[in-house]
């Protein structure tokens, strides 16, 4: 090691720097399992890593604690070793590449910035190959939107999906600009199989699997789901898969535990998201689609027109798992698909609040699974640091104390003045919880009363809150706090009520009327807009003076209504080119005419 200093010279202490994720720790009597490292056979040191909930020093005191320790030490650093930081404008930005150790895993393969990954094919809308940090990196693809491949076709990307996954996965680093990808500089391989609007056939999507397979990929990215199983689709993927290629897809932004496709095809990765805190977003879904998890909320990325963008969701999130099997494959081309897999489940991070259990797909022995997260975080450092020996799952943190949460349906809704608006709040135990909590509300309005009904909830179910206004109540927003407490954990969430003003006499007579909205689900695209009618009508048709509010818009999305004729009028959605995309949200339309409210819904995607 030429001009390193190490820290763990003569009088370094915990003080020293070190590893804040691992120790060192000697064993006087040590049965070493079937996965145990050479040095670990030799010295009787094992690296073991602290738990989520410790520190170094807790650790440290629990080993020194037991009879069969000889010593526990922190896993010191020197002080250079391994790459200095790329100088790419954005990387100090990029909290993905440092969460699953990117910088230090580069220093144990390549050991530069040169492009040293396996070519990735993106089954995708297409890679701007003009982009500044992708230049030099795109090759001849396939255009399969029609269900036959032609290769050399238009790849251009109308959309930016596969130009966002394309620069998270393999932008270049270290050349003063942009971001980096986790493998750097690596081969892209274009197939377009979706259109501008960002969806396509199983069709297409099949077609390009296949041309990609038999045209030098080593890894295809699908960062795409569908809801229905095909004997087509996941044939694609089986031939891939028998040619040696790797193949990840999105686990899904729907929020659930159902299958989606191809990510539920036998031998496919399937990758959730994980956000800054290694918790699972609630739309990112669990359950048989998930073998990993990597970041997937605000990543760094390129985007067409020499531009970049944050991305989030489980598109982006595969687009990372994917460049570390680049990555893999690049520094052993003897590994098979079946190699990679077993490698990242034996070297991701046990993170997240869920427990991990039995393997459902018996990937390695020893390994352990949860349904958010996998068999984890990927950690590229860990999975380079591999070798092609089998690899020691790293222990499962503490056992999470007994815990609950509370959401609320719905965060918002609107009254007038003596009349009352209702809100559904869900309780879930989590580790075994199995308590009852209690409910209770604050920062009511002047006049405004409130009930819970029960009040009281068991570790798993609901209760209503229904907050009733004076007339005498101001009119106005507020914000109400619902405390939820069992025992010695508390824990809140707030909601917004709005009271509107009723007119005195002679105001608008009491007239009961329907609202709709039509289409009830709308795309509006990133500095564009999309309309949606609303009309309200009573028994003898339409209803005017009819007072409307939107609730529950995306980050970034505005909303007008302009009236069209009597109870008809647009709802204009402008999405601002910051606002995250691929963010879907159920928007609620109120509509006032005196004391009598009601409400509508449109479904909005941010693409």
């Amino acid at each position: 090691m030429t001009g390193a200093a190490v820290a763990a010279r003569s009088g370094a202490s915990a003080k020293a720097p070190h590893d804040q994720t691992t120790i060192l720790v000697k064993w006087s009597k040590w049965a070493p399992g079937p996965a145990a490292t050479v040095g670990e056979l030799k010295t009787k040191v094992k690296i073991v890593k602290v738990p989520r909930a410790w520190t170094v020093d807790q650790t440290l005191d629990f080993y020194r604690s037991l009879p069969n320790v000889v010593y526990a030490e922190p896993n010191y650093l020197a002080d250079q070793d391994g790459l200095a930081a790329p100088d790419d404008t954005f990387f100090g930005a990029q909290w993905g590449l440092a969460k699953i150790d990117a910088l230090a895993g580069w220093g144990v393969y390549p050991g530069s910035f040169a492009a040293a990954g396996a070519p990735i094919a993106f089954v995708d809308s297409g890679i701007d190959a003009s982009h500044p940090d992708l230049a030099g990196q795109v090759g001849t693809g396939a255009n399969c939107v029609t269900g036959v491949c032609v290769a050399g076709g238009v790849t251009l990307d109308d959309n930016g999906h596969g130009t966002v996954n394309a620069g998270a996965a393999a932008a270049a680093a270290n050349n003063g600009i942009g971001v980096a990808g986790v493998a750097p500089g690596t081969h892209l391989i274009p197939v377009k199989a979706l259109g501008p609007g960002g969806t396509g056939t199983y069709a297409a999507i099949a077609a390009g699997i296949i041309w990609a397979a038999d045209d030098g990929a080593k890894v295809i990215n699908l960062s795409l789901a569908g809801t229905a199983p095909s004997q087509t689709l996941c044939g694609a993927v089986s031939y891939a898969l028998d040619k040696g290629v790797f193949v990840d897809a999105a686990a899904g932004n729907f929020g659930s535990a159902a299958p989606v496709y191809p990510a539920a095809c036998p031998g496919v990765a399937g990758v959730a998201a994980t956000d800054q805190n290694d918790a699972t977003p609630s739309w990112s879904d669990t359950g048989p689609n998930v073998f990993v998890a990597a970041p997937g909320v605000s990543v760094h990325a390129t985007y067409p027109g020499n531009l970049y963008a944050l991305a989030t969701g489980t598109s982006v999130s595969t687009a990372l798992v994917s460049g570390l099997a680049s990555l893999l494959l690049g520094q052993d081309p003897s590994r098979n698909p079946a190699d990679v897999r077993r490698i990242l489940a034996t070297t991701s991070d046990k993170v997240g609040v869920a427990q991990y259990g039995a393997d459902p797909y018996s990937t390695c022995a020893g390994c352990t699974w949860s349904t958010t997260d996998g068999y984890g975080r990927i950690d590229v450092l860990r999975a380079l640091s591999a070798g092609t020996a089998p690899v020691a799952p790293p222990p499962a943190p503490p056992a999470s104390p007994a815990d609950f949460t509370i959401a609320a349906t719905s965060g918002s809704a609107s009254t007038p003045q003596g009349g009352s608006a209702s809100y559904t709040f869900s309780i879930a135990g989590q580790n075994g919880f199995d308590g009852s909590v209690s409910l209770a509300v604050s920062g009511l309005p002047a006049g405004a009363t409130a009930a819970f009904a029960p009040t009281s909830v068991p570790a798993s179910g609901s209760s209503t809150l229904t907050v009733s206004t004076a007339g005498e109540t101001p009119a106005g927003s507020t914000t109400i706090t619902v405390h939820a407490t069992s025992g010695s954990i508390e824990h809140t969430v707030t909601v917004g009520l709005t009271v509107t003003a009723v007119q005195a006499a002679p105001g608008p007579a009491l007239v009961d009327f329907a609202l709709s909205a039509v289409p009830g689900a709308r795309i509006v695209k990133l500095g564009r807009s999309a309309v949606v009618t609303v009309k309200a009508t009573g028994t003898r048709g339409p209803v005017d003076g009819v007072d409307l509010v939107a609730s529950g818009l995306p980050a970034g999305v505005t909303a007008t209504f302009v009236r069209v004729s009597p109870g008809v009028w647009t709802l204009q959605l402008d999405a601002a080119l910051s606002a995250p995309r691929f963010v879907t949200a159920t928007i609620t339309i109120t509509g006032t005419r005196g004391a009598v409210v009601r409400t509508t819904t449109v479904v909005v995607t941010v693409m």
